[in-house]
């Protein structure tokens, strides 16, 4: 398939997308961390997307299983920590609009750079602990 986007044709192949999608859900549900740390790794890596298609797409597809996940354990009735969350919300809207600014004057190189670099420490952190 071809997407145009700002001028630009993108092509990926929606087969390997749906797959991914799958893999990336199932893992990132059944290990409880949401696969955030997946998508954005596969869709500049596999689908060849540019990072900034990349950090929306990602957040517009996590949205589905995230959601999904939240209803599920709801649904479970684990205890949420909802003062965790009051206190998480200022820093996820700041990022959440300062991001995509940042996004703008940021080359594609430096920041698959940086995606990479914060990839692996969170691998590393993981072996670790």
């Amino acid at each position: 398939w071809v997407v145009r986007l700002g001028g630009r044709d993108l092509e990926f192949n929606p087969w390997a997308a749906a797959a991914g999608g799958f893999g990336i859900s199932f893992v990132g549900s059944a290990m409880g961390v949401g696969g955030g740390f997946l998508v954005t790794p596969f869709m500049a890596s596999v689908l060849l997307f540019p990072m900034f298609l990349v950090v929306g797409t990602s957040l517009v597809a996590l949205m589905i299983p995230l959601t999904v996940s939240v209803l599920t354990y709801l649904a479970l009735e684990v205890r949420m920590d909802w003062t965790l969350i009051a206190v998480e919300v200022p820093g996820i809207l700041a990022g959440s609009l300062l991001g995509p600014l940042l996004n703008r004057y940021l080359n594609e190189k430096a920041l698959k750079t940086f995606v990479a670099a914060v990839l692996l420490a969170i691998g590393v952190y993981y072996l670790a602990f």
